[in-house]
């Protein structure tokens, strides 16, 4: 989850808002993990504009971060186990001074057993290419508490750094790095990183291969991922396999 915009397809418009002005296109995923949850994405970008939406459903309660992927509103063990989360996003990036600039409204519903209620926030975000290094900066999750009932859910503000590398070439393949380092709500410390390398043997058909790692502070422990992606001209499907402390593993 970098905070820069490398050329590569390692860095979602969900987590940097100035990556709006060099994405192109349209994705949409769905995300399991172990059956308990599901994560559904889609996000569509074009001349600096990007929209998003996001879904999450989870069918038991869990006070690990790490059950929530999309990490808005954290709940406890005791809070009601029906929970399920809506975020919709738009965002603008542009070009300035040599930096990319970008903002994401964002406006988000949080339902417990039945009981919903919603609230709005915002992300923004500053990149800058220095050399062959990608450098970004970015705040997240800015916006009020959601209360349902009374449960006051507090939003997971974060401020994250990031660096990726320009694609650089070894031998017949393409590589790429990145790394994040973020500051939770909470005090935590969140780091990260990975690699990314793409083999492409004609025009259009491209091959490539992902890993990486994540720190979690809460339970002191490193979790894993890695995938892959077959890219035929302009249609890319992708595949990742994310190693979580609970409900188990994700697709």
């Amino acid at each position: 989850m970098p905070t820069s915009c490398p050329e590569t397809t390692l860095t979602p418009y969900f987590t940097t808002p100035p990556c709006c002005t060099k994405a192109t296109g349209s994705s949409f995923s769905i995300q399991r993990y172990s059956g308990a949850a599901t994560l559904l994405s889609a996000s569509s970008s074009i001349d600096g504009f990007g929209f998003g939406v996001q879904a999450f459903t989870y069918a038991a309660a869990s006070s690990d971060i790490l059950t929530n992927p999309v990490g808005l509103g954290q709940v406890t063990a005791d809070n009601p186990t029906a929970v399920s989360e809506l975020v919709g996003s738009v965002g603008y990036g542009r070009e300035l001074f040599g930096f990319q600039i970008g903002i994401a409204a964002k406006w988000i519903q949080q339902r417990i057993d039945g009981t919903r209620a919603a609230t709005a926030a915002a992300d923004v975000g500053v990149t800058r290419e220095i050399g062959f290094l990608n450098l970004g900066v970015a705040l997240q999750h800015v916006g009020p508490n959601v209360t349902i009932g009374a449960i006051e859910l507090p939003l997971p503000m974060r401020l994250g750094f990031g660096a990726s590398t320009d694609v650089g070439q070894a031998g017949p393949l393409d590589v790429a790095l990145t790394t994040a380092l973020f500051r939770q709500h909470d005090g935590g410390i969140m780091a990260g990183g990975g690699a990314e390398v793409a083999f492409w043997p004609i025009v259009g058909r491209t091959f490539t291969g992902r890993i990486g790692g994540l720190h979690e502070p809460h339970t002191g422990k490193w979790y894993f991922t890695f995938g892959g992606a077959i890219t035929l001209d302009n249609v890319r499907g992708d595949y990742a396999f994310q190693d979580v402390s609970s409900p188990g593993s994700g697709h």
